[in-house]
């Protein structure tokens, strides 16, 4: 499997950056891997929009479904409905999704598991402000685990365990924490510590902000997991490395 980096900023894209958004391509299947600001037209740069098959929403905070809003006006370049598996809440951004005749709509739940063209895809519930999923993507030997957005949880680990590449919500330093404080996501040192726990091949953090370095951000996780990267918009990386 190839995964192709459209986007990697979260919640709000750098200058000349795009929000969280990923293409999964494996022989002749072609995933959206959440679809937020400024990914759509790096989608069409990689692949004809007519060859994507569907589309798999972690959850629905604009930063990782914005574009698809975009999308549905893209009936002239498609010639049939794209399958999108998402969450069925928060119900009013469901219902912007819904409908559209551009859109075959498939809500998602725990424990999900279905089959797309060549690759299997399991889903299991994170903790976030919305209901947002981790999905694990299978072919041929192969796994790519996403962890969507999620803060740190007993869950997200053995639904890891053994990954080949696992793309993981990094938005946080450990110094943008106060001690005492819930937040909704994980911190690079967290998904370093979860990659090692969970036995991955490759740890890739995903979900940056625009006020930090990459290299601050991968200098945390590999405190933890020494087989950590910050992706790159416009790379494209082999799932099993």
């Amino acid at each position: 499997m190839k995964l192709h980096i459209l986007g990697r900023y979260g919640p709000y894209p750098a200058p000349g950056g795009a929000c969280s958004g990923y293409l999964l391509e494996q022989g002749e299947t072609r995933l959206v891997v959440d679809c937020g600001s400024g990914t759509f037209s790096r989608l069409l740069q990689k692949t004809d929009f007519d060859s994507v098959g569907a589309a798999f929403l972690s959850h629905l905070h604009a930063d990782h479904m914005a574009d698809l809003l975009i999308m549905r006006y893209a009936k002239d370049i498609r010639k049939k409905p794209l399958v999108i598996y998402a969450p069925a809440s928060p119900a009013g951004m469901y219902g912007l999704l819904e409908g559209d005749a551009l859109f075959d709509l498939r809500p998602v739940s725990d424990g999900m598991r279905v089959r797309f063209g060549e690759v299997d895809v399991a889903f299991r519930e994170m903790t976030h402000p919305v209901e947002s999923y981790a999905m694990r993507f299978s072919c041929g030997g192969e796994t790519l685990v996403f962890s969507g957005d999620t803060n740190y949880n007993e869950r997200l680990g053995p639904f890891a365990k053994g990954a080949s590449l696992f793309l993981c919500d990094a938005a946080l330093l450990e110094r943008d924490r106060t001690p005492g404080q819930a937040y909704p996501h994980l911190s690079a040192r967290e998904a370093g510590r979860i990659a090692a726990e969970a036995g991955v091949g490759r740890l890739a953090l995903t979900h940056l902000r625009a006020a930090h370095t990459p290299d601050e951000y991968v200098a945390e996780a590999k405190a933890e997991f020494p087989g950590a990267f910050a992706v790159e918009e416009g790379k494209t990386y082999t799932v099993r490395g």
